[in-house]
Protein backbone atom coordinates (compact mmCIF):
# COMPACT_ATOMS: atom_id res chain seq x y z
CA UNK A 1 0.00 0.00 0.00
CA UNK A 2 1.15 3.45 -1.07
CA UNK A 3 1.05 6.22 1.20
CA UNK A 4 -2.02 8.86 0.96
CA UNK A 5 0.30 12.04 0.96
CA UNK A 6 3.64 11.49 -0.68
CA UNK A 7 2.57 8.10 -2.54
CA UNK A 8 5.43 6.19 -0.68
CA UNK A 9 5.51 2.81 0.31
CA UNK A 10 3.51 2.17 3.71
CA UNK A 11 5.47 0.14 6.30
CA UNK A 12 3.78 -2.08 9.33
CA UNK A 13 4.99 -0.72 12.49
CA UNK A 14 3.82 -2.91 15.56
CA UNK A 15 3.22 -0.75 18.56
CA UNK A 16 1.69 -2.74 21.60
CA UNK A 17 -0.78 -4.99 20.39
CA UNK A 18 -1.62 -2.71 17.19
CA UNK A 19 -0.30 -2.68 13.84
CA UNK A 20 -0.15 0.62 12.17
CA UNK A 21 0.65 1.08 8.19
CA UNK A 22 3.25 4.02 8.71
CA UNK A 23 5.02 6.46 5.78
CA UNK A 24 8.97 6.93 6.86
CA UNK A 25 9.10 9.91 4.53
CA UNK A 26 5.82 12.12 5.53
CA UNK A 27 5.07 10.60 8.67
CA UNK A 28 1.45 9.90 7.83
CA UNK A 29 0.03 6.59 9.53
CA UNK A 30 -2.93 4.37 8.32
CA UNK A 31 -5.51 3.33 11.15
CA UNK A 32 -8.00 0.78 10.77
CA UNK A 33 -11.47 0.94 11.85
CA UNK A 34 -11.04 2.15 15.67
CA UNK A 35 -7.59 1.70 16.23
CA UNK A 36 -6.14 5.39 16.43
CA UNK A 37 -8.37 4.83 20.05
CA UNK A 38 -5.93 2.56 21.06
CA UNK A 39 -2.94 4.19 20.41
CA UNK A 40 -1.26 6.34 23.30
CA UNK A 41 0.72 10.12 23.15
CA UNK A 42 4.01 8.34 23.80
CA UNK A 43 3.38 6.12 20.48
CA UNK A 44 2.03 8.49 18.05
CA UNK A 45 5.31 11.21 19.47
CA UNK A 46 7.25 8.02 18.26
CA UNK A 47 5.93 7.69 14.72
CA UNK A 48 6.34 11.09 14.00
CA UNK A 49 9.74 11.34 15.31
CA UNK A 50 10.96 9.36 12.04
CA UNK A 51 9.72 11.64 9.34
CA UNK A 52 11.94 13.24 6.72
CA UNK A 53 10.34 15.78 5.15
CA UNK A 54 7.00 17.97 6.04
CA UNK A 55 5.33 17.64 2.38
CA UNK A 56 1.81 17.69 2.04
CA UNK A 57 0.45 17.08 -1.05
CA UNK A 58 -2.27 19.43 -2.42
CA UNK A 59 -4.15 16.55 -4.24
CA UNK A 60 -7.29 14.75 -3.09
CA UNK A 61 -5.85 11.95 -0.38
CA UNK A 62 -7.07 8.81 -1.16
CA UNK A 63 -7.72 5.65 0.93
CA UNK A 64 -4.09 3.60 0.91
CA UNK A 65 -6.99 -0.10 1.30
CA UNK A 66 -9.69 0.97 -0.83
CA UNK A 67 -8.54 3.69 -2.92
CA UNK A 68 -11.09 5.83 -2.02
CA UNK A 69 -11.55 9.54 -1.05
CA UNK A 70 -10.61 10.30 2.37
CA UNK A 71 -12.72 13.12 4.06
CA UNK A 72 -11.85 15.39 7.30
CA UNK A 73 -14.12 14.36 9.95
CA UNK A 74 -15.80 16.44 12.04
CA UNK A 75 -16.79 15.13 15.42
CA UNK A 76 -16.43 16.67 18.97
CA UNK A 77 -13.68 14.52 19.76
CA UNK A 78 -11.28 16.42 17.28
CA UNK A 79 -10.18 19.77 18.39
CA UNK A 80 -10.53 22.62 15.08
CA UNK A 81 -6.71 22.69 14.58
CA UNK A 82 -6.82 18.93 14.25
CA UNK A 83 -7.70 16.78 10.44
CA UNK A 84 -7.91 13.89 10.92
CA UNK A 85 -9.00 11.74 7.06
CA UNK A 86 -11.46 8.69 7.29
CA UNK A 87 -12.52 6.43 4.51
CA UNK A 88 -16.14 5.95 3.88
CA UNK A 89 -15.88 2.91 2.88
CA UNK A 90 -13.66 0.64 5.17
CA UNK A 91 -13.39 3.56 8.09
CA UNK A 92 -9.95 4.06 8.44
CA UNK A 93 -8.15 6.31 9.54
CA UNK A 94 -4.91 8.58 7.61
CA UNK A 95 -3.23 11.29 10.47
CA UNK A 96 -0.59 13.34 9.23
CA UNK A 97 2.23 13.54 11.95
CA UNK A 98 1.55 16.53 14.21
CA UNK A 99 -1.83 16.39 13.48
CA UNK A 100 -1.51 12.82 15.30
CA UNK A 101 0.04 13.83 18.43
CA UNK A 102 -1.97 16.94 18.91
CA UNK A 103 -5.13 14.65 18.78
CA UNK A 104 -3.83 12.63 21.18
CA UNK A 105 -2.26 15.18 23.34
CA UNK A 106 -5.66 16.99 23.13
CA UNK A 107 -7.83 13.61 23.76
CA UNK A 108 -5.06 13.25 27.30
CA UNK A 109 -5.90 16.77 28.15
CA UNK A 110 -9.34 16.09 28.00
CA UNK A 111 -9.38 12.85 30.23
CA UNK A 112 -7.01 14.64 32.49
CA UNK A 113 -9.89 17.50 32.68
CA UNK A 114 -12.58 14.95 34.03
CA UNK A 115 -10.24 13.52 36.27
CA UNK A 116 -9.07 16.84 37.70
CA UNK A 117 -12.50 18.24 38.42
CA UNK A 118 -13.95 14.65 39.10
CA UNK A 119 -16.67 15.07 36.37
CA UNK A 120 -17.98 12.20 35.22
CA UNK A 121 -17.15 11.55 31.36
CA UNK A 122 -20.37 12.88 29.31
CA UNK A 123 -20.03 9.98 26.45
CA UNK A 124 -16.79 8.45 24.97
CA UNK A 125 -17.83 10.24 21.44
CA UNK A 126 -16.57 13.36 23.06
CA UNK A 127 -13.00 11.88 23.56
CA UNK A 128 -12.83 8.92 20.77
CA UNK A 129 -13.17 8.78 16.94
CA UNK A 130 -15.82 6.77 16.63
CA UNK A 131 -17.08 4.75 13.97
CA UNK A 132 -20.54 3.27 13.52
CA UNK A 133 -20.24 1.40 16.77
CA UNK A 134 -22.78 2.66 19.95
CA UNK A 135 -20.55 4.14 22.34
CA UNK A 136 -22.11 5.01 25.55
CA UNK A 137 -20.65 5.86 28.96
CA UNK A 138 -22.47 5.92 32.63
CA UNK A 139 -24.76 8.76 32.80
CA UNK A 140 -23.53 12.30 33.71
CA UNK A 141 -24.91 13.65 36.97
CA UNK A 142 -24.20 17.86 36.93
CA UNK A 143 -24.45 19.62 40.28
CA UNK A 144 -23.59 22.93 38.70
CA UNK A 145 -24.35 25.13 36.05
CA UNK A 146 -27.52 23.68 34.64
CA UNK A 147 -30.16 25.80 32.54
CA UNK A 148 -34.03 25.91 32.34
CA UNK A 149 -35.15 27.42 29.48
CA UNK A 150 -38.14 28.90 31.31
CA UNK A 151 -35.56 30.96 33.36
CA UNK A 152 -34.99 34.94 32.25
CA UNK A 153 -32.60 35.29 29.70
CA UNK A 154 -30.09 36.73 32.17
CA UNK A 155 -30.38 34.48 34.78
CA UNK A 156 -29.58 31.46 32.38
CA UNK A 157 -26.29 33.68 31.35
CA UNK A 158 -25.24 34.16 34.91
CA UNK A 159 -25.64 30.10 35.41
CA UNK A 160 -23.67 29.55 32.16
CA UNK A 161 -21.05 32.13 33.72
CA UNK A 162 -20.71 30.00 37.78
CA UNK A 163 -20.56 26.74 35.35
CA UNK A 164 -17.79 27.66 33.31
CA UNK A 165 -14.59 25.42 34.38
CA UNK A 166 -10.92 26.87 32.12
CA UNK A 167 -8.08 24.82 32.75
CA UNK A 168 -4.49 24.81 31.06
CA UNK A 169 -2.10 21.69 30.57
CA UNK A 170 1.30 22.89 28.30
CA UNK A 171 0.15 25.16 26.06
CA UNK A 172 -3.71 23.53 25.41
CA UNK A 173 -6.35 25.22 27.24
CA UNK A 174 -9.94 23.89 27.96
CA UNK A 175 -13.16 25.28 28.11
CA UNK A 176 -16.08 23.48 29.95
CA UNK A 177 -19.74 23.72 31.01
CA UNK A 178 -22.95 22.30 30.90
CA UNK A 179 -26.49 23.24 30.13
CA UNK A 180 -30.13 21.16 31.01
CA UNK A 181 -31.28 22.40 27.77
CA UNK A 182 -29.60 21.42 24.39
CA UNK A 183 -28.08 24.51 22.75
CA UNK A 184 -25.58 25.38 19.94
CA UNK A 185 -22.51 27.25 21.33
CA UNK A 186 -20.00 29.30 20.33
CA UNK A 187 -17.26 31.75 22.13
CA UNK A 188 -15.87 35.05 21.84
CA UNK A 189 -12.28 36.19 22.88
CA UNK A 190 -11.32 39.47 22.92
CA UNK A 191 -7.82 40.74 23.61
CA UNK A 192 -8.33 44.05 25.69
CA UNK A 193 -4.79 45.15 24.71
CA UNK A 194 -5.42 44.96 20.89
CA UNK A 195 -8.93 44.94 20.55
CA UNK A 196 -8.80 41.54 18.61
CA UNK A 197 -11.51 39.04 18.38
CA UNK A 198 -11.77 35.67 17.90
CA UNK A 199 -14.41 33.48 17.43
CA UNK A 200 -14.76 29.53 17.71
CA UNK A 201 -17.69 27.03 17.18
CA UNK A 202 -17.85 24.99 20.35
CA UNK A 203 -21.00 22.82 20.00
CA UNK A 204 -22.00 23.22 16.63
CA UNK A 205 -25.10 20.63 17.03
CA UNK A 206 -27.60 21.39 19.81
CA UNK A 207 -26.01 19.69 23.24
CA UNK A 208 -25.86 19.63 27.13
CA UNK A 209 -21.94 19.06 27.12
CA UNK A 210 -19.64 22.34 26.39
CA UNK A 211 -16.22 21.43 25.65
CA UNK A 212 -13.85 23.17 23.54
CA UNK A 213 -9.74 22.46 23.61
CA UNK A 214 -7.59 25.58 22.25
CA UNK A 215 -4.02 25.47 21.38
CA UNK A 216 -3.33 29.57 19.52
CA UNK A 217 -5.03 31.62 22.60
CA UNK A 218 -3.04 30.71 26.30
CA UNK A 219 -5.42 32.65 29.51
CA UNK A 220 -4.48 35.83 30.53
CA UNK A 221 -6.14 37.99 32.53
CA UNK A 222 -6.00 40.62 29.26
CA UNK A 223 -8.59 38.32 27.14
CA UNK A 224 -12.06 38.03 27.79
CA UNK A 225 -14.39 35.13 27.10
CA UNK A 226 -18.23 35.75 26.29
CA UNK A 227 -20.44 32.68 25.62
CA UNK A 228 -23.13 32.67 22.83
CA UNK A 229 -26.28 30.07 23.05
CA UNK A 230 -28.77 29.64 20.44
CA UNK A 231 -31.80 27.16 20.55
CA UNK A 232 -34.27 27.87 17.78
CA UNK A 233 -35.25 32.04 17.98
CA UNK A 234 -33.65 31.66 21.35
CA UNK A 235 -30.19 33.88 22.24
CA UNK A 236 -28.38 34.22 25.37
CA UNK A 237 -25.40 36.63 25.89
CA UNK A 238 -23.14 36.29 28.43
CA UNK A 239 -21.15 38.57 30.54
CA UNK A 240 -17.10 38.74 29.30
CA UNK A 241 -15.02 36.93 31.64
CA UNK A 242 -11.61 36.61 32.30
CA UNK A 243 -9.87 34.09 30.62
CA UNK A 244 -7.60 32.41 32.94
CA UNK A 245 -7.49 29.32 34.33
CA UNK A 246 -9.29 27.95 37.45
Amino acid sequence: MTCANCQRQLVSVSLGQIEVLHCPNCGGSFFEENEINRLSLSQAKKLAAGKKTNFISGKTKLCPKDNFPLRAIQEESIPQFVTLLRCEKCRGIFAFAEDLVNFKKAQETKLNFFRTWHIPLPSLKSVLVYSFLILTAASALFSFGTINIRQSLQTQADEVVKSIKISQVDKTTVVYFVTKTAFQSEVIFLNQATGQEMRKIISEKPSKTHFLTISDILSSESISLQIILTSGSNRIETKPIPFVAN
